[in-house]
C-alpha cells in the first residue's frame, strides 16, 4: 500500500502515486496494490480496507521520515499485525540518480552543458522538524555530473528565490518532492520566475533557468517502492 500525502489542488488522477500503484499492480508481485492519502482521496484508511492479505507493506512516498510518516500514518492505520512499514520513499539512495538523470536530460534538452550549470535541489524544508532538510542535503549529496550542487527549501532558509539569485551562470532546479502537488508545480515555478508547467526561462541577465518538476513523478521511483519493500520483508516484527 503506497501512501501519499495528497493534495487539495488538482484530482487524485493527477498525482503519481495512482499511476505508480498501477504500474506496480501490473507486474503481478503482489496480491494486491493499493494508493491512499492522508489529504483527499482516495483516503488512506480507505485504502486499507481495500487490502485483504495476510501482510501489508505500508510504503510511505514521502521524501524523508517527518512527522507524518514517524506519527500520522501510523496513528490513523492502528495496531493491525498486518502492518510492515518501509522507509519512506525519498531516504533511498537511488533518489539521487533519478534526480542528477533528470536534470541532465532537460539541460541537454536545453542546450545546457550540466557540468557548466549549478544544480538546485528544492525540498520542503520547516523549522519544525529539521528531517526534510535532511534528506533533502543528503540527497544533494549523492548528485553527481554538474558544476556545483545547492539546496533550497520552500519554508525554510535558504528560500527558492534567495538562492537561485545566488547562483551565477546556467541553473537547473530539481523538486525534492514526493508528487506533483501545490508545492512542486506552483510554488517553486513561480520562485524561479517560470509561469505554471514551463520549465525553462531566461533571466535578464542571459542565464538560463530550468525546472524538472517534483521528482517522484519519475517511472524509475517504481524501483524505489519495490527495494524499500523487499528492505522491510527481512524483518517479521511490525514497526
Amino acid at each position: 500500500m503506497l501512501v501519499g500525502h495528497g493534495t487539495s489542488r488538482g484530482t487524485p488522477e493527477t498525482l503519481a502515486i495512482a499511476a505508480h500503484a498501477r504500474a506496480i499492480a501490473g507486474r503481478g508481485l503482489f496480491a494486491g496494490v493499493q494508493a491512499g492519502n492522508l489529504n483527499g482521496q482516495p483516503r488512506l484508511e480507505d485504502a486499507f480496507a481495500a487490502c485483504q492479505a495476510e501482510t501489508v507493506f505500508v510504503v510511505p512516498v514521502f521524501m524523508s521520515r517527518g512527522y507524518a510518516v514517524r506519527s500520522l500514518i501510523p496513528d490513523r492505520l492502528g495496531a493491525d499485525p498486518r502492518l510492515r512499514y518501509t522507509e519512506p520513499v525519498g531516504t533511498h539512495p537511488r533518489i539521487a540518480e533519478i534526480a542528477s538523470a533528470q536534470a541532465r536530460a532537460l539541460a541537454q534538452g536545453q542546450q545546457v552543458e550540466p557540468k557548466q550549470a549549478t544544480l538546485m535541489l528544492v525540498g520542503h524544508g520547516t523549522p519544525k522538524d529539521p528531517a526534510s532538510a535532511a534528506a533533502t542535503r543528503a540527497c544533494a549529496a549523492g548528485i553527481r555530473g554538474f558544476a556545483d550542487v545547492r539546496t533550497a527549501f520552500i519554508d525554510e532558509p535558504p528560500f527558492v528565490a534567495d538562492a537561485a539569485a545566488a547562483i551565477e551562470g546556467d541553473l537547473v532546479a530539481v523538486g525534492f518532492f514526493a508528487d506533483a502537488g501545490g508545492h512542486a508545480t506552483e510554488d517553486v515555478p513561480n520562485a524561479l520566475g517560470l509561469a505554471a508547467g514551463v520549465n525553462a526561462g531566461r533571466r535578464a541577465d542571459g542565464r538560463t533557468v530550468l525546472y524538472t518538476g517534483a521528482v517522484g513523478t519519475d517511472p524509475g521511483l517504481i524501483e524505489v517502492i519495490l527495494d524499500q519493500v523487499a528492505a522491510a520483508d527481512t524483518t517479521t516484527a511490525p514497526r
